[in-house]
């Protein structure tokens, strides 16, 4: 069940980054690179609880997950960030995503008051290859370690997939799959 929270107040971000981005072999290839830190005062989170009673929807009697969003003290973020995007040929291109930050989360003023931090990755690839006859192959994978929560740690998760499409009509329409 989500639940209205009327005492929510505005959170307030300040940040900085510094980046670097260059093109190579005739920008066949590009490269960003970037250190950032952010500090968000009044942090909006998400808080989830359990409690027991009638569940509203079904009058049944059970236990009912509470979702609310809450303010919750500060947290800092710092890391770098690096982004490739690559065309080595006329049929092949791919973007490489990584990012490897630090969370340090201060939760005041909810009921689980307590501070945590943890060093933190996501990395993503995406590449297509263009085959003959319109049709394109494209691989996309996302990999994101534990992540940092008010309420303790998410497990890490990752996910691939692949899909194929087909352009028609001198690509007026495509045909996705997956």
């Amino acid at each position: 069940m989500r639940l209205g929270n009327p005492n929510l107040q505005p959170e307030y971000i300040n940040s900085f980054d510094l980046g670097y981005a260059t093109k190579l072999a005739n920008d066949r290839y590009n490269i960003t690179a970037a250190i950032y830190y952010r500090r968000t005062d009044n942090a909006i989170v998400r808080t989830l609880s359990v409690s027991n009673g009638i569940n509203p929807a079904t009058g049944d009697s059970s236990a009912i997950l509470r979702v609310q969003f809450n303010n919750a003290g500060y947290s800092n973020n710092y890391g770098l960030e690096f982004v490739l995007n690559a065309a080595p040929t006329n049929a092949f291109n791919f973007n490489i995503n990584a990012n490897v930050f630090r969370n340090e989360l201060n939760v005041t003023g909810l009921e689980i008051g307590q501070s945590n931090s943890l060093w933190m990755a996501n990395f993503k690839l995406i590449a297509t290859y263009k085959l003959p006859a319109g049709i394109d192959l494209q691989l996309s994978s996302n990999i994101n370690t534990p992540r940092n929560t008010p309420q303790g740690r998410v497990l890490p998760m990752g996910q691939t997939e692949l899909s194929v499409r087909k352009k028609y009509s001198k690509e007026r329409v495509h045909l996705p799959s997956m």
